[in-house]
C-alpha cells in the first residue's frame, strides 16, 4: 500500500474510557473541536500510519461487510464529505461505536484520533481511525537558570516511536466521486485496511474482534480465499510465460506451492519476489501483480481453499540416465510408462509437445 502522498488535512481527539461498574459504555470525552495539529506533528502521525500499513507492513486489506445506515462505513463516509462542524457529529458517534464495541473488555483508557486525509497522487479522501492506549514516559529539559537538565514525568502520552498498543482502521475511497444512493454510500467504491500490534507477519487471528468486526464491521477472512486464489494463479501465469528455463520455471512453481502451504497466514507480492526471484524477475513479477494486475503491494491473509487441491507436491519421475519428467499429482497417473527389454522405457503421455526449453 503506498502511503507515500499522505497528507493530513484534519483530525480530531477523543478519551475512550473504561466501563462503568455497570458494565456499560462510558461516553467518550473531548472531541468539542478539531485537534490543531503543528507540521511536525502530522509528518510523526503519518510516518507512524505508513509505518502500519504501508509497504512491507503487516496491515492487511478486509472486507466491508457492514455498509449498513448506522455502520462505521457509513459514519466515515459523511464525516469525509462534510463540513467541520458535521465532520465533529459524524466524528462523536464514531466515538460512541468504539465505546459501544468494546464493552465488557475490560479495557484500558485510550485515545481515539480520527483522521481525515489524501493519499496518492490523485488526493483520494481517506478516513483513518487510531486507537492507542497511553504510555508514560520522561523527557530532558533546561533547568531555569543552570547549565543541568530537569527530567520531566510524561503522562498519558501516545503514538510514541516505540509504541505497540495500538490499532488503526483506515478507509480510502478508490473513486474521485463516490456513489451516494438513496441516502447510502456504496461499499464497493471504498476498502478498508487493518492493523493491530496484535498481528504479526505470520498471524492475523489474535487480532481484535471487536475492533476489526463490531467497531469497522469488517471481516478479515471474507475476501482472503479469492486474494489467496488471484496470488496463485497470477503467479503461476506470470512463471510460466517468465521465459525462463525449465528448471527455473519449475523451482518457482514448488517456491509457490511451498509459500502456499507454509504456516504463515498471509502471502505478500514483494516478500515472495525478494524471497525467491533474480533482480530482473522481481522487477517484470512486482509489475505484473501490482500494475497489471492490481493486486495488492502489502500482506494479504492467507486462505487456500479454492487452491488446495493444486498445491499437492508435482510428482518427478526419474530415468536411470539422469533424465526427468515432472507432471502435476492429478496427472501423474495418465503418464503410462513401459519398461522393454533393451534397457530403454517407452513413455505415453496425453498430450502433444507444445515446447522444448
Amino acid at each position: 500500500m503506498d502511503l507515500q502522498h499522505l497528507a493530513i488535512s484534519r483530525a480530531i481527539l477523543f478519551d475512550i474510557l473504561p466501563d462503568k461498574e455497570d458494565k456499560t459504555p462510558n461516553d467518550p470525552t473531548g472531541g468539542a473541536a478539531l485537534s490543531a495539529l503543528p507540521n511536525s506533528a502530522k509528518l510523526m502521525v503519518a510516518s507512524r500510519i505508513a509505518g502500519a500499513l504501508g509497504k512491507n507492513a503487516n496491515g492487511l486489506e478486509v472486507a466491508i461487510t457492514n455498509s449498513g445506515p448506522t455502520s462505521f462505513f457509513q459514519a466515515a463516509c459523511k464525516a469525509m464529505d462534510s463540513s467541520d462542524a458535521n465532520f465533529l457529529v459524524q466524528a462523536r458517534e464514531i466515538a460512541v461505536m468504539l465505546a459501544a464495541a468494546q464493552t465488557n473488555k475490560h479495557l484500558a483508557h485510550s485515545k481515539l484520533m480520527l483522521i481525515q486525509a489524501s493519499v496518492t497522487a490523485g488526493q483520494l479522501p481517506c478516513l483513518i481511525a487510531v486507537k492507542a492506549e497511553l504510555q508514560d514516559g520522561l523527557a530532558d529539559r533546561p533547568a531555569a537558570g543552570e547549565l543541568g537538565m530537569d527530567v520531566q514525568h510524561l503522562k498519558d502520552i501516545f503514538m510514541t516511536d516505540s509504541q505497540r498498543l495500538f490499532k488503526i482502521g483506515y478507509m480510502q475511497r478508490t473513486v474521485a466521486t463516490a456513489t451516494f444512493n438513496q441516502g447510502q454510500y456504496e461499499a464497493n467504491e471504498h476498502i478498508v485496511h487493518l492493523f493491530d500490534h496484535l498481528m504479526s507477519a505470520t498471524e492475523t487471528r489474535h487480532a481484535a474482534f471487536y475492533f476489526y468486526n463490531s467497531f469497522l464491521g469488517c471481516n478479515t477472512a471474507h475476501s482472503a480465499r479469492a486474494r489467496t486464489r488471484d496470488f496463485f494463479e497470477n503467479t503461476m501465469a506470470f512463471i510460466k510465460a517468465s521465459g525462463l528455463p525449465v528448471d527455473g520455471k519449475l523451482d518457482l512453481m514448488e517456491a509457490l506451492r511451498t509459500e502456499l502451504k507454509s504456516t504463515s497466514n498471509v502471502v505478500n507480492v514483494v516478500a515472495f519476489a525478494s524471497a525467491h526471484m533474480a533482480p530482473t524477475v522481481k522487477q517484470a513479477y512486482e509489475g505484473f501483480m501490482i500494475e497489471q494486475k492490481g493486486f495488492p503491494n502489502h500482506a494479504v491473509e492467507k486462505d487456500t481453499f479454492y487452491v488446495n487441491a493444486r498445491l499437492k507436491r508435482r510428482r518427478k519421475i526419474t530415468f536411470s540416465n539422469d533424465i526427468w519428467l515432472s507432471t502435476p499429482p492429478d496427472l501423474m497417473a495418465s503418464v503410462i510408462t513401459v519398461e522393454n527389454d533393451d534397457g530403454s522405457t517407452t513413455v505415453t503421455v496425453p498430450g502433444l509437445v507444445e515446447k522444448r526449453e
